[in-house]
């Protein structure tokens, strides 16, 4: 597979009626509502499997839905390596990505809102 086709674990702030990212304050640090993607998953694909940061409780989450790019919604205050194995009809394929840079990636240096920049800042600083 080539670069601009290969699957790309992507992130994507959930946000509040304001265009903002929803945040709640638990354990003194700020948990982001994000939502977990897959780009360019292979058409056979059939499953993803996301292995977070094992501090979470249930931290191995299936997906199932292609129609919504195997989307999964977490919490979270800090970045670390995302695991994710899609299952296909030939067999797996294992991609990671920081979480950092998946959410990262998803907004545009141009456009991003200020609100949207620090919750990314505050995501990778932790």
């Amino acid at each position: 597979m080539n670069g601009t086709t290969d699957p790309k674990i992507l992130a994507e702030f959930i946000l509040d009626q304001d265009g903002n990212p929803k945040v709640m304050l638990a354990r003194f640090k700020q948990h982001y509502k994000i939502r977990l993607t897959v780009k360019n998953a292979p058409p056979d694909a059939y499953s993803v499997v996301y292995e977070l940061d094992p501090t979470y409780v249930d931290y191995i989450r299936e997906a199932n839905d292609p129609s919504n790019k195997f989307s999964e919604d977490l919490t979270s205050y800090g970045d670390y390596t995302i695991k994710a194995t899609i299952r296909t009809k030939t067999g797996l394929r294992l991609i990671k990505r920081d979480l950092g840079e998946a959410l990262e990636s998803n907004y545009s240096p141009s456009t991003i809102s200020p609100a949207i920049k620090e919750a990314v800042d505050y995501i990778k600083g932790h």
